[in-house]
């Protein structure tokens, strides 16, 4: 087993402004944190009971962008759209970027709403597995400007949705559950992490295993590449969180313990 990193205590990283207790974010299950996005300094999407609500942190308004307490239907005619909607979804996981809400649920579901439009723009199952839960969302932006999103599911597969076309363009199958994808700055690489100790780094296009993870003693449910390209990090059970250099992935460069528990959520700063 790889020692844990030595870390540099009374850095200061994060300045306290206020908290709030006007929004309470709800966890409908243990292992699954992608719940709450910021995706500005004053725009806060999260899930609260059975809504997902905007906050401002700057005005400490909030306000409710979809009701999953009823019927939700999509209002745009598409082919592959499931026009009959879904009732009481129980929402697992949630992803916010470039104007595009999407919101997973315990059976598969998946809906999505463009934030600049009215209604519901999308709704559809990523899969009928009876072990469906949706584990994680990634949002992103092809070369093209084509905006797309990376479904996780506990099916074993990992699914490419293309917005503008409103269907999926990719399916990718593994031997164990996805709990968590994020794609290379670049586009080219999605390093996936679930019910395995081992993660992957696989081909955006492909699918084709490029290299094996190897170093964690549990199940892995965080990654995130930093934007640089070249590392990346990836977060487990095992209350570990290993930095990878992707030119060199015989073994972790580093690996930070963490204080409580597994490690569920992981991100890099822009800098």
């Amino acid at each position: 087993m790889q020692l844990c990193t030595p870390v540099e205590k009374g850095q200061l990283y994060y300045e306290f402004a206020h908290n709030t207790r006007s929004v309470r974010p709800t966890i409908f299950h243990f292992q699954l944190r992608n719940l709450v996005w910021a995706t500005t300094r004053h725009d806060v999407y999260l899930m609260s009971h059975m809504s997902v609500l905007h906050w401002s942190p700057l005005t400490s308004e909030k306000h409710e962008v979809i009701d999953l307490q009823g019927h939700v239907a999509p209002c745009v005619k598409h082919e592959g759209n499931f026009y009959e909607g879904f009732y009481r979804t129980h929402v697992s996981t949630l992803a916010v970027k470039n104007n595009l809400l999407v919101a997973g649920g315990f059976q598969g579901e998946l809906i999505c709403k463009f934030l600049d439009r009215e209604g519901i723009s999308y709704c559809s199952k990523s899969t009928h597995d009876d072990n469906g839960i949706t584990n994680c969302l990634e949002i992103f932006e092809k070369p093209s400007g084509s905006v797309h999103f990376l479904a996780s599911n506990n099916d074993c597969g990992l699914r490419d949705f293309d917005m503008e076309k409103f269907q999926m363009c990719n399916h990718f199958h593994f031997d164990w559950a996805v709990n968590h994808t994020s794609l290379s700055p670049d586009g080219k690489i999605i390093a996936v992490v679930g019910d395995n100790p081992d993660g992957v780094l696989v081909d955006a296009s492909s699918g084709k295993v490029i290299h094996e993870l190897s170093g964690h003693l549990d199940y892995s449910f965080a990654s995130a590449w930093n934007p640089d390209g070249r590392t990346f990090a990836t977060g487990n059970q095992d209350k570990t969180c290993r930095i990878w250099d992707a030119r060199n992935l015989s073994k972790s460069v580093a690996v930070l313990g963490g204080n409580m528990g597994a490690i569920r959520s992981i991100r890099y700063t822009s800098d």
